[in-house]
């Protein structure tokens, strides 16, 4: 083999080591876009958060109930919803604003399904997260994956700002949007008095969904810190 073949071969082989590392990082960071919108979400769903906006932001008016009957009504849907189905909710035959009809209990079931796959969402994208990291780390360095959790903090925390600036915009027209995403048309409108939208009313959403951001920006913020610090070590280490 000649001088030039022997170039050739090693640039060749450095040219498809480097776009297997690009290509490593950016999986990985995508991975980990996708673990923080899932875990974020799915720490939204324990008991303290749900309490804290039913207690803060169900509305009694019109229901006959007391504002914390109505507030434990709303703990109940989303109870039901993670799976509870011992929990004592005033059904009905229809939707009044005393009782969930079937329509309610159709969608809470659909609300349910929804949950369920956000968790498994959760679950497998930081498995294969972690995965993506331990080999990227084994195959290309600590810069690298430093690189992988810059990328991937400033992606989840610049995906949630768009979506902050479109809720602050208008609110109800994102929160229809997101729900023609993932539900079956119309199942999910019910009149202004229904008991389920008493007891889980707009605000409510704003507040968990203000929480969601917070959830994000602290997982991002800290994927951006950590990955800052291992490419300077790397560097550091490399000088």
């Amino acid at each position: 083999m000649t001088r030039m073949d022997t170039d050739t071969t090693s640039s060749d082989s450095s040219s498809r080591h480097g776009i297997a590392r690009v290509v490593s990082t950016a999986l990985a960071a995508v991975l980990l876009v996708c673990a923080i919108l899932g875990v974020s979400f799915s720490l939204l769903l324990t008991p303290y958060p749900t309490k804290l906006a039913t207690q803060l932001f169900s509305e009694e008016e019109g229901t006959g109930l007391t504002h914390d009957e109505c507030a434990q009504v709303g703990q109940g849907v989303l109870a039901f919803c993670m799976g509870d189905d011992d929990v004592n909710l005033p059904w009905g035959a229809a939707e009044t604003p005393t009782t969930l009809g079937e329509q309610s209990r159709t969608h809470l079931l659909s609300v349910r399904a929804f949950f369920f796959g956000m968790i498994e969402f959760a679950a497998v994208s930081s498995c294969c997260m972690a995965a993506v990291l331990v080999l990227v780390r084994r195959r290309f360095g600590r810069r690298a994956v430093g690189c992988a959790l810059l990328a991937g903090g400033i992606g989840a925390v610049s995906l949630a700002a768009v979506f902050t600036a479109i809720a602050l915009v208008d609110f109800y027209d994102l929160f229809n949007w997101l729900h023609g995403w993932f539900f079956s048309s119309g199942t999910w409108l019910f009149p202004g008095d229904a008991l389920l939208i008493r007891s889980l009313p707009e605000p409510l959403w704003m507040f968990l969904g203000a929480l969601l951001v917070i959830f994000i920006a602290v997982f991002s913020v800290g994927c951006i810190v950590g990955g800052r610090r291992l490419r300077r070590t790397q560097a550091s280490i490399s000088e």
